[in-house]
């Protein structure tokens, strides 16, 4: 699966738990929380690394430069 952005590294807090996740977004949806996404496998994506930050997925993300 390709995605559009890649955000990596960061502490992420779903309404099921607080852990260290990587997440796909694709069409500006979150397509998927992982352990680790490689970025060789969506070579167009956008990757923000997100290391020492904290994550929310019940808040919209905006970026100004995407």
């Amino acid at each position: 699966m390709g995605f559009d952005l890649i955000i990596k590294n960061g502490l992420v807090a779903t309404a099921a738990d607080i852990g260290k996740y990587d997440i796909g977004v694709k069409n500006g949806k979150i397509a998927i929380l992982a352990p680790s996404i490689d970025p060789k496998d969506s070579p167009d994506a956008k990757v923000i690394d997100a290391e020492g930050a904290f994550v929310t997925v019940h808040s919209r993300l905006l970026f100004s430069d995407i």
